[in-house]
C-alpha cells in the first residue's frame, strides 16, 4: 500500500502551505514578492491508521522521508530581480501558479524558489532568463547615459534641431563606430532609415530629414571601448579586479616594478616584496582619459603621447583615487616643486621612498602604475598651476600638455588635468 502512495505522491504537486487567494490581475506597478505571495496551492492531508503507535511512527517516517526526498530549494540573489519587467513579474506569478511551485521574494535582490524538484528546475530556469534580459537592459542604459555625456545625435524637424532618443543614438554610434553605411530603427511605430554618409533620415513615406552628430568632448568616436584585458563588468562602472600571480599581467607589472625599484643613488636599498597587484576597471575614468588620449594622438600623430609611469599613495587615498581618479588637490601633500599638480616617476624608486608611499599599520605600502598623457612637456617651476604656453608670444598657440624636471631627459613628470591620467594597476608591496 505504501508504494502506491508512493508513486501517487511522485505524480503529484508537493509545494509548501500559502495562504490567501490567488492573486488578482496585477496593475504594471505591481510588487513580486507580494503577487508570489498572494498565490495559493491546494493542501494534501494525510490519514494513516494502525495498531500501534509504534508503527504510526515508522510510517509518519517514511512519508516524511519522501517528501524531503522530492522537495526542493533553491536561492536566487540578483541585482536585476528589482529590474523585471512588470510582464515579466506577471509570467513568473502564472508560472508558480501552473507548477504549483512557490515563490518566495525576501529582499529586492533575493528569491527562494521551493517545491517539487523538477518543477523548481522549470521555475528557477525562466527566472533567470528574466533576469538575463533585465541585465542587458541595465547594461544598455548606462551605455546610453554615458554616450550622452560625449554627443548628440539631432534630427531636423521643419526647422528645428531634436535631439534623438538616447536608445536610437547608440545605435547610430555603434553603427558609425562600425563604418556601417545604412542603418534602420522603429521608434512609435514608425520604421526610418538612416543614411551616415549623407546624414540623412529617411521614413517610411520617403520624407528625408537631415541630422547631426555633436561631440561634446572632442573625441572622433564618443563610443569608447574598453581595454581588451579588462573583465566583462555588465551593469557595473566600478571593478577592482585581483589579478592571479600566475596571470601575464601579474608577472609583467611585477617584473617592470622591481626591476626599477632599487635606487641607483644608494648602495643600500631596500628591496621589495609585492604582495597583491589589482587592475583597476572604472568606465567613467576611462571614458574621460580615452577621449583625451584621441584628441592628443589627433593633436600629435607621430608623439609618443602615452606613458607608464609610478605614483605613490596611501591606503586611504588610493580608495579615492579607485573610485573618482587623481585629484591635484592632493599635489602638496609632499612636493609642488616642479608645479601644483600630480606627480609620477619614470622608475618605481622614486614612489617608494616612504615619503610618497607611506606604509599602513600592517606595513603595506601602494603605487599605482598608471597611464599618463604626456605631449609636449616643459619645464616645471615652482607654483605653477598650467603647463607653459607652446608659443610666449602667441596666447593662442595652447598650452604644453605636462611639466618635467628636466626636458632633455625628463624622469618627473607633473599632471595637471585630472583626466589626463588612469590607474591602470594598483601595486600593495612590503619592504622586504
Amino acid at each position: 500500500m505504501f508504494q502506491d502512495f508512493r508513486k501517487s505522491l511522485k505524480k503529484s504537486k508537493i509545494s509548501a502551505p500559502q495562504g490567501g487567494a490567488v492573486a488578482p490581475t496585477q496593475q504594471p506597478s505591481m510588487c513580486l514578492a507580494g503577487a508570489c505571495g498572494d498565490v495559493s496551492f491546494p493542501k494534501v492531508k494525510v490519514e494513516v491508521l494502525g495498531c500501534c503507535s509504534s508503527d504510526l511512527e515508522n510510517v509518519k517516517k517514511l512519508v516524511d522521508d519522501l517528501v524531503t526526498k522530492e522537495w526542493k530549494l533553491h536561492q536566487i540573489s540578483s541585482p536585476y530581480l528589482a529590474l523585471l519587467l512588470p510582464s515579466e513579474k506577471q509570467a513568473i506569478v502564472a508560472l508558480s501558479r501552473s507548477l504549483q511551485v512557490c515563490v518566495s521574494v525576501s529582499a529586492p535582490d533575493k528569491a527562494t524558489v521551493s517545491g517539487k524538484e523538477a518543477d523548481v528546475l522549470t521555475m528557477v530556469l525562466q527566472i533567470e532568463k528574466d533576469l538575463q534580459k533585465a541585465k542587458e537592459r541595465a547594461t544598455r542604459q548606462e551605455e546610453e547615459k554615458r554616450l550622452w555625456k560625449t554627443v548628440r545625435w539631432e534630427v531636423c524637424d521643419r526647422e528645428a534641431w531634436a535631439e534623438l532618443d538616447p536608445s536610437v543614438s547608440l545605435d547610430l554610434e555603434h553603427a558609425l563606430h562600425k563604418k556601417e553605411q545604412r542603418i534602420s530603427y522603429t521608434l512609435q511605430n514608425q520604421t526610418y532609415t538612416v543614411n551616415l554618409d549623407k546624414m540623412e533620415r529617411t521614413d517610411r513615406n520617403g520624407t528625408i530629414a537631415r541630422i547631426k552628430r555633436t561631440l561634446k568632448a572632442g573625441s572622433e568616436i564618443a563610443v569608447i571601448e574598453p581595454p581588451k584585458n579588462w573583465d566583462r563588468m555588465d551593469y557595473k562602472t566600478l571593478e577592482i579586479v585581483d589579478l592571479p600571480p600566475t596571470s601575464e599581467q601579474y608577472k609583467n607589472v611585477q617584473a617592470n616594478f622591481l626591476q626599477t625599484s632599487k635606487d641607483p643613488n644608494t648602495a643600500t636599498s631596500a628591496t621589495f616584496t609585492v604582495v597583491k597587484i589589482q587592475r583597476i576597471q572604472n568606465k567613467d575614468q576611462w571614458q574621460r582619459y580615452a577621449v583625451k588620449k584621441q584628441m592628443l594622438d589627433k593633436k600629435y600623430p607621430q608623439n609618443t603621447n602615452e606613458m607608464d609611469l609610478y605614483h605613490g599613495t596611501t591606503a586611504v587615498i588610493c580608495l579615492k583615487v579607485n573610485s573618482n581618479g587623481f585629484n591635484r588637490s592632493f599635489c602638496g601633500r609632499n612636493a609642488t616643486v616642479y608645479g601644483k599638480g600630480t606627480y609620477f616617476a619614470k622608475q618605481s624608486w622614486y614612489s617608494c621612498n616612504d615619503t610618497y608611499s607611506n606604509p599602513d599599520a600592517q606595513g603595506l605600502k601602494y603605487m599605482y602604475q598608471a597611464r599618463v598623457l604626456v605631449g609636449k612637456p616643459c619645464l616645471g617651476t615652482p607654483g605653477m598651476v598650467e603647463p607653459a604656453p607652446l608659443d610666449p608670444n602667441n596666447p593662442y598657440s595652447g598650452l604644453h600638455d605636462c611639466a618635467v624636471d628636466n626636458v632633455q631627459n625628463p624622469f618627473i613628470y607633473v599632471v595637471f588635468s585630472d583626466a589626463g591620467v588612469y590607474p591602470d594597476y594598483l601595486i600593495s608591496f612590503k619592504a622586504s
